[in-house]
């Protein structure tokens, strides 16, 4: 049945398709045989919606936030409000937590540019930056006329540029004047700002509006890097435990318990206060040979466990005009080299090398036995094009290190981790790993897959995929295996593709990685998955489960290891607060799996790490696939420990190495193909062909 229904002048349609009954939630919670074990999705989107419908008058409503609040900055404006959704646990629960989310300033676009570049907007060699800045946006422009009625009207249109020239240069072929005469002749509009570049709105046409003309919708994505993005929504969100905790009660309190439609919606409930749980704090590990100790998810290394070689030639290579400080960076670097056991032997300094000479300067000092060039780069640098360098066409390990850093006390211990680790060597060892599974040989392996940007993307719009997998006993070594994808499912949905395409030849290739190093393959495969939202789960175990099993049997018959898949999820607002008044934050090794969890699967949250700033994120872990049988305990104690083998900082990780690695593996290929126009010189079937040297070393360190 249809009705119409009117709204300032607008006629719209609407038309019953079905009910949703919440009693599909109440069933699914319900214990018994006759009960669903279908996770009835409408009826919790129903929920989550009804949430945010109660709070529209109120609150900015942004996919599932709510917003009051903003920060404007020159770059961006920050949202601060709430997420709500409906979560069913082992009750039905409300998950409540703070929300900050960073947009595109909104507003006419030649005010925005100039908050951002000043008066260098006027230059036209910051032109081709500020294109890039703007690129996909969405604007509005309100000159158009009707020409019969002589109304204006508006348009919304795609930015896809600049012009080369300025309004008041631009000409108009056809027409034989400029873009500012046509505006002034066609709409009587003459131009505040004629010496900017106008906005190409046509893809494939040049087709130019003047910059001053147009206004930026709201909410779209910063379009910056997203490292830039991070630290500023992580400087803003770092709120205490007790205040954050304090400003959902208010929120629960104010916005959803005393709201009159939650009455009239028949909903309830009972407290504002948040669920309270139990929780174990899991033993800290202890580092096999080493007298250093892990202290609030922190310990200081005296020497490297196996430092890459007794000798290490290097050569800095300074890309920097700032840098003017190399016998103490000499001097720098010795000390905490013989601090760790990794001697470095300074060779020579290089300087104004050009970036086509990259791979004939990386040849000669090869040559000359440099086996380490350390870049010392501005801060805005050629990191890609060293990269692609040493990494696809002349062999040499390369250390990038910003011309900032080098000033900063025990800046070179860091660095040297990072080191040590890319030419082979082990930074550490916990007591234990090695033989944590008894007699079973266990190959742990991580994977993600990291898409192009909704706006800054590569020309060819892939995603790239990376699996690592483990190759020594104690969980130190591991290799990665990194491949580029299509981006979206199929040509009909803007869907992105979360399950790795070619998990058969990229998981093969770990196996045989594993089996040069130990002459064996593991018996075991325990599998950190990131990147994959619970409805995602099935497919992820269909394709990638079976693609490795495949894998399996394509390298020797009948070998069949056991398989645990685990799903790492970060992106999540369950928080803790700690009831120990003495606390701020969770000790690291605190882990739930009761009343928060899920009501039928297994599922845990730990928190790994000491919290520096704000409130600490536990990372969710769902064991969806387990043929290996494994205790709950001793997952949740390995998990813990592998949150203590990432060798790029000597303190316990968020979630574990492997799953990092796979992490920084996709983003190095996000970094490969950057700048470059002929991406497929870097690839062989879609996967990045490193030189022979790079495959078994950890190079995305």
């Amino acid at each position: 049945m249809g009705r119409d229904v009117f709204s300032d002048g607008q006629r719209f349609l609407y038309t019953l398709v079905g009910t949703i009954s919440a009693q599909s939630i109440l069933d699914y919670l319900a214990k018994g045989p006759a009960r669903t074990n279908q996770l009835p999705q409408d009826a919790i989107n129903m929920l989550d919606n009804l949430l945010r419908w109660i709070n529209k008058e109120h609150y900015t409503l942004i996919k599932t936030g709510l917003f009051k609040e903003s920060e404007q900055k020159s770059d961006m404006v920050i949202f601060k409000g709430f997420s709500a959704s409906v979560r069913p646990q082992w009750k039905l629960r409300i998950n409540v937590d703070l929300n900050f989310k960073a947009f595109f300033p909104s507003g006419n676009l030649a005010d925005v540019i100039y908050n951002m570049k000043g008066n260098d907007m006027y230059d036209n060699k910051y032109w081709n930056e500020i294109s890039e800045r703007i690129k996909h946006l969405v604007v509005r422009a309100d000159h158009y006329v009707n020409s019969d009625t002589k109304k204006k009207y508006s348009r919304r249109l795609k930015v896809y540029g600049l012009s080369p020239r300025s309004a008041q240069k631009q000409i108009i072929e056809d027409m034989n004047i400029s873009i500012a005469t046509y505006f002034q002749n066609k709409y009587n509009i003459k131009l505040k700002y004629p010496e900017l570049p106008c906005v190409k709105t046509k893809k494939n046409k040049d087709e130019f509006i003047p910059m001053e003309l147009l206004e930026i919708m709201p909410f779209q994505a910063p379009n910056l890097e997203p490292s830039v993005l991070a630290s500023e929504i992580v400087r803003i969100a770092a709120v205490r435990p007790e205040q954050r905790f304090r400003k959902i009660s208010d929120f629960i309190r104010t916005a959803i318990r005393q709201s009159p439609l939650v009455d009239a919606l028949r909903l309830r409930l009972p407290s504002p206060n948040p669920v309270t749980a139990e929780a174990r704090v899991l033993p800290t590990p202890r580092f096999a040979a080493s007298n250093a100790f892990v202290s609030k998810g922190a310990w200081r290394t005296t020497s490297f466990k196996v430092p890459a070689s007794r000798e290490v030639n290097y050569a800095i290579v300074n890309f920097s005009r700032y840098f003017n400080a190399l016998e103490r960076t000499k001097r720098d670097i010795d000390s905490a080299g013989t601090q760790l056991g990794l001697h470095l032997r300074f060779t020579k300094c290089l300087s104004n090398i050009q970036v086509a000479e990259l791979p004939n300067c990386f040849r000669r000092l090869r040559k000359e036995g440099v086996k380490l060039a350390i870049c010392v780069l501005p801060k805005v640098g050629p990191y890609s094009d060293i990269k692609r360098a040493s990494e696809f066409q002349e062999f040499l390990v390369t250390q990038c290190v910003k011309d900032g850093t080098l000033i900063r006390p025990n800046a070179w211990s860091n660095i040297l981790l990072k080191i040590n680790g890319k030419l082979g060597g082990e930074n550490w060892e916990l007591d234990g790993m090695e033989g944590y599974w008894r007699n079973d040989i266990v190959m742990v392996v991580g994977a993600d897959v990291t898409h192009p940007g909704p706006t800054k993307i590569n020309a060819l719009r892939k995603s790239i995929a990376a699996v690592v997998g483990s190759i020594s006993p104690n969980y130190m070594k591991y290799v990665a295996v990194v491949k580029q994808q299509d981006y979206q499912i199929n040509d009909e949905t803007p869907t992105a593709r979360e399950y790795i395409d070619d998990m058969e030849g990229m998981f093969e290739q770990l196996l045989q990685a594993f089996y040069r190093k130990n002459n064996t393959l593991p018996t075991k495969v325990i599998f950190y998955r990131d990147g994959v939202s619970e409805g995602q789960f099935d497919s992820v175990v269909v394709r990638e489960l079976g693609a490795m099993q495949r894998a399996c049997t394509n390298l020797r018959v009948g070998y069949q290891p056991g398989f645990t898949i685990i799903v790492v999820q970060k992106r999540h607002h369950i928080r803790f607060l700690p009831t120990e008044k003495n606390l701020v934050n969770v000790n690291p090794g605190t882990v739930v799996d009761t009343n928060i969890t899920h009501r039928r699967e297994f599922d845990f949250y730990l928190c790994s790490q000491q919290g520096i700033q704000g409130t600490s994120k536990p990372a969710h872990y769902h064991v969806i696939y387990d043929d290996n049988d494994l205790g709950a305990d001793e997952l949740q104690l390995f998990t813990f420990y592998l949150c203590h083998v990432y060798m790029r900082c000597t303190r316990s990780v968020s979630y574990p190495a492997p799953t990092y690695y796979a992490h920084l593996a996709a983003f190095r290929g996000r970094d490969w193909m950057k700048g470059i126009n002929n991406p497929e010189t870097l690839l062989e079937n879609n996967q990045f062909k490193l030189l022979p040297e790079q495959r078994d070393l950890m190079f995305f360190l």
